[in-house]
């Protein structure tokens, strides 16, 4: 079961939120705390990974995290769209993305 939204640093370690921006937020406070100026502590997060914290603290991926939610009934099926690429393909908003090369992702909004 899906219990945190989490981002997992470059250095391993996983700072939790109930969104994400709350692990960004977190991530900078604590940062700076300990004397790291502010750019320096937001830099931090660059190339981290998304993904949420499951009831037994381990940390998920946004797809691990969607398998695991959906297994224990906290979100609903995601299935490719493909109206909505095909919408995305005619507008050339950035948007679109093959089949092959989809796989579903969750979101803390899926949740709470």
């Amino acid at each position: 079961m899906i219990i945190a939204s989490a981002i997992k640093l470059k250095n391993g370690k996983v700072y939790v939120g109930k969104r994400h921006g709350d692990c960004f937020k977190n991530i900078i406070e604590i940062y700076q705390r300990i004397g790291m100026d502010y750019e320096e502590a937001r830099q931090l997060h660059f190339n981290c990974t998304q993904g949420f914290i499951n009831d037994k603290l381990e940390f998920l991926d946004r797809t691990q995290a969607y398998y695991e939610a959906l297994e224990c009934l906290q979100c609903k099926e995601q299935k490719y769209n493909v109206e909505f690429q095909k919408l995305c393909k005619e507008h050339n908003n950035g948007l679109h993305i093959e089949e092959n090369n989809w796989k579903p992702c969750l979101c803390s909004e899926d949740l709470w």
